[in-house]
């Protein structure tokens, strides 16, 4: 198995939090219930930036009368399976994940993440006391499915 604090370096990878988005359901009442974030899990990951077509790298104003920003494209390594739709917080910047790349047969994941601006944040979850209900929950580790309430802390 491929280890990503050796492959990219030690001094690249660091701490983050997964914040993975839970479909909505239809109840018993056949009323809906609507989906969100499960609460975070402590990951390791390394963020890595990508150039964008302007070679501005995000983060920088661009030459409309607006003066927009352009969002930050970073791609994200990890052990841990980041899904589409998820949020990823790491360095002080939260990213929601566009898009995954399965390398699980090497042991690791990649993503690409693009930054929110603070208008779009929407309510992360806490830690709850009591993580029992989320015991049938997994995510994949490597290429291990794991319960994800080993990674909240």
């Amino acid at each position: 198995m491929i280890n990503v604090s050796d492959a990219l370096g030690g001094e690249t990878t660091t701490e983050g939090k997964l914040f993975m988005m839970a479909a909505g359901y239809w109840d018993d009442d056949n009323q809906w219930i609507e989906g969100g974030y499960t609460p975070p899990l402590s990951i390791h990951l390394t963020p890595l930036p990508v150039k964008d077509r302007e070679s501005t790298h995000g983060e920088r104003l661009k030459a409309d009368p607006y003066g927009e920003r352009t969002p930050a494209y970073f791609s994200l390594y990890s052990k841990v399976r980041m899904p589409i739709n998820s949020i990823v917080t790491v360095y002080d910047q939260t990213f929601k994940v566009t898009d995954e790349g399965n390398y699980s047969a090497g042991g690791y994941w990649t993503s690409a993440g693009q930054t929110m601006p603070n208008g779009d944040m929407p309510v992360l979850p806490e830690v709850p006391e009591d993580t029992s209900s989320y015991s049938s929950i997994t995510i994949k580790y490597g290429n291990k499915d794991i319960p994800i309430t080993r990674l909240m802390r």
